[in-house]
């Protein structure tokens, strides 16, 4: 199994440690709790610390192939189960929690903002000749076709289900855009800058649970919305990224060799792509 390297278990030890001194002010208890449950499937499934492509072994891929959608699935089966009334958890419950722990007139618009944040320092990296997992190009065909993916999931499935919001605006809460996005882009970061620097993985996941939060606290989803928003954002991501061909931003290379015989003289040339 997956073990975090030990500099990375002291990293995990402090932010325990922190958590539970929040924890002692009210306001942040429920922050701090919402936040290990996004946090905690991923240090399972190895999403901290390790990827599929870039850090297995050949003969281990098909041993641990599993563990990259394990996030997903635990997240989608919270999700269910926190929609219905099962008895603990349940969303109206919580969302009646978290309104009741804030002032009635409440709002912020971090969460339009922060869901972005993960693609910004991606972008930023780039540009700064940063070195990532991938070139430019392939990050940037990548990065669409997993927006293409999520945009479509999410959307169909706001069209299907159509869940009221908690403040009965319309009905297009279930899944969460705002929080398949944060985890699109977290996931992006972490893919890319990730594997030789955790901390990344680490601060745009807490980023993305962050814009879950303020989805919350802004009174716009459940909390079965967010879960299966950030399962929709992170397996979007897994998905382009395990089919891309990465055919396009390689240097071609070509030779151009002159033939002479007694009965030929010509060019040979080959090229490949």
């Amino acid at each position: 199994d997956f073990s975090w390297p030990k500099s990375n278990k002291r990293q995990a030890i402090k932010f325990v440690s922190c958590s539970i001194i929040a924890s002692k002010i009210p306001e942040m208890r429920s922050f701090f709790l919402f936040l290990f449950l996004f946090i905690s499937p991923f240090q399972n499934s190895g999403l901290l610390g390790q990827d599929l492509k870039t850090e297995l072994l050949p003969e281990e891929k098909k041993t641990k192939a599993w563990k990259v959608y394990l996030a997903p699935t635990v997240l989608t089966s919270a999700s269910l189960l926190t929609f219905w009334d099962l008895g603990a958890f349940y969303r109206k419950d919580v969302q009646a929690s978290i309104q009741n722990s804030i002032l009635s007139d409440f709002e912020t618009r971090y969460d339009d903002y922060l869901q972005f944040a993960p693609l910004v320092a991606v972008a930023g990296f780039k540009v700064a000749g940063w070195k990532g997992k991938n070139d430019g190009i392939n990050t940037a065909l990548l990065f669409l076709k997993s927006e293409i993916l999520m945009f479509g999931l999410v959307h169909a499935l706001k069209r299907t289900t159509k869940v009221w919001r908690p403040d009965g605006s319309s009905q297009t809460a279930y899944p969460s855009g705002h929080t398949a996005q944060a985890f699109l882009s977290a996931s992006i970061l972490h893919k890319e800058y990730g594997q030789k620097h955790p901390w990344l993985s680490v601060l745009g996941y807490a980023g993305a649970a962050s814009t879950a939060y303020f989805r919350m606290l802004n009174n716009r989803h459940w909390i079965s919305d967010v879960l299966f928003g950030a399962a929709i954002g992170i397996a979007s991501v897994e998905l382009i990224y395990a089919t891309h061909q990465y055919r396009w931003g390689k240097s071609s290379n070509w030779a151009l060799v002159p033939q002479v015989s007694p009965r030929f003289r010509g060019l040979y040339f080959a090229a490949s792509f």
